[in-house]
């Protein structure tokens, strides 16, 4: 029986990730990318080759030290450590199913537990700063077209960056209805409604692209050697024009414009302008409406409007200030501790 590392998570690929599960690519290489910091980090903890490695030398303790260095040394955020940990742990519980004299590893990484992480204020641009934005590329040149439709299609869809990077010229449809096909987390599938100027300016697109009916498989949108856009290409020319638009709206420099701002702010605005939750919840695809709820907790504008709405009573009685008294017990231990009492 082969005892590798290697070979026990070429089994959990193979056998479990794609033909069990049949999870989709963009799933598996985030995986892929799990399971090859693991084997480097080991390779370093256990001083030994990487085919050399067996799965009896990971330990629930190795796993905490890699999660530990995945924050610490290589920077990564709680929520992504989070994820790697999912990761192993369905890792580990594959593992459990093939060797079951390894339960008890199994059971104990599988009992680690999630770090606790802090909510981030995800921030949002108002729609003048998204108009800037996509108006800001050169459209006189072939980059430029496809820069313009490329922003102006995620305003209009409040789509994720890998969707906006898998999408295909086919899964446009331009007639009577129009609208896209995008293809989500879970190779789960919506459709959404386009604009007519987010329809022009693609179309400009593919006229430098001298767009044929026989490309319906090609990338929507490509860079210069008609390959797709990466996430980290879209994510630069994002940054690009958000650079170029402070000219126009110079409070776009206090912001770090993502892709993943565009899509907050096209569900933002849709509920800033009394669109019904469930709706908004459909259009960026969120699986569960918690998710899109988070929204509505972040918009301190429409807070303050609430706010207004609804204005404090009126009190007849004087407002006098209450004196507190400390415990006895609480100025002891106060003394002790070298602390003033605070209430």
């Amino acid at each position: 029986m082969n005892t590798t590392l290697g070979s026990i998570i070429m089994s959990f690929f193979c056998d479990y990730l794609q033909k069990e599960r049949n999870y989709s690519p963009n799933t598996i290489a985030s995986y892929g990318d799990c399971m090859r910091l693991l084997l480097g980090f080991s390779r370093g903890r256990l001083n030994k080759k990487i085919d050399a490695i067996k799965y009896v030398d990971i330990s629930d303790e190795l796993v905490v030290e890699f999660l530990n260095y995945l924050e610490e040394e290589r920077g990564n955020s709680i929520n992504t450590r989070n994820q790697r940990l999912a990761i192993l742990k369905s890792f580990f519980r594959y593992l459990a199913r093939k060797r079951p004299e390894r339960l008890g590893i199994c059971a104990r990484v599988c009992a680690i537990s999630r770090k606790k992480t802090t909510h981030k204020v995800i921030e949002s641009l108002t729609k003048k700063e998204v108009e800037s934005i996509i108006e800001a590329p050169d459209v006189n040149g072939r980059n430029g077209l496809r820069d313009h439709a490329l922003l102006q299609f995620m305003y209009n869809t409040g789509a994720r960056v890998q969707e906006v990077a898998d999408l295909r010229i086919g899964d446009l449809s331009i007639g009577v209805f129009q609208q896209v096909l995008i293809t989500g987390k879970g190779r789960k599938e919506r459709v959404t409604p386009i604009w007519d100027n987010t329809i022009k300016a693609i179309q400009n697109y593919l006229k430098s692209r001298e767009f044929t009916a026989e490309n319906k498989e090609d990338d929507l949108f490509a860079n210069d050697q008609e390959n797709k856009l990466t996430r980290h290409g879209i994510r630069y020319i994002v940054q690009k024009y958000a650079g170029l638009a402070t000219d126009k709206c110079p409070g776009i420099a206090d912001i770090n414009v993502t892709p993943h701002t565009f899509r907050h702010t096209t569900a933002l605005m849709r509920i800033r302008y009394n669109v019904d939750i469930v709706t908004v919840k459909e259009w960026p695809g969120h699986a569960d409406i918690k998710t899109t709820m988070l929204y509505l907790n972040i918009d301190m504008k429409m807070k303050q409007d609430a706010l207004a709405k609804f204005p404090p009573p009126v009190s007849t009685g004087k407002q006098e200030d209450i004196k507190w008294e400390k415990p006895a017990i609480i100025e002891f231990l106060s003394k002790l501790c070298g602390k003033r009492y605070v209430r």
